[in-house]
């Protein structure tokens, strides 16, 4: 959630976040972001899914490059929850 307003503050035109929990989906849903839900199938897919639509496809980065369909950059911010290697249902704290 954090990491989402720090994007909406510095201006993205898009932010998408990726969880399995409903209530924080629906907390970032309710802020103007995109939520994924890796549940769902593969993230990746789910935004280049999403984006195929979006005529604001991602400009070359050099002179000669084709566009893009997926994001110019992504944040990895793990929270408090882990979820357990054998069971990976269970979030684990610790």
């Amino acid at each position: 959630m954090l990491a989402a307003l720090s994007c909406q503050l510095k201006g993205a035109s898009e932010i998408y976040v990726i969880d399995s929990v409903p209530e924080r989906l629906d907390k970032v849903k309710s802020i103007g972001a995109t939520p994924i839900n890796f549940k769902f199938g593969s993230s990746v897919e789910q935004i280049l899914d999403l984006r195929k639509h979006n005529k604001n496809r991602i400009g070359a980065m050099r002179p000669g490059d084709e566009t893009m369909p997926g994001v110019r950059c992504g944040i990895d911010a793990v929270g408090y929850q882990s979820h357990d290697e054998g069971k990976p249902d269970l979030e684990r704290p610790n």
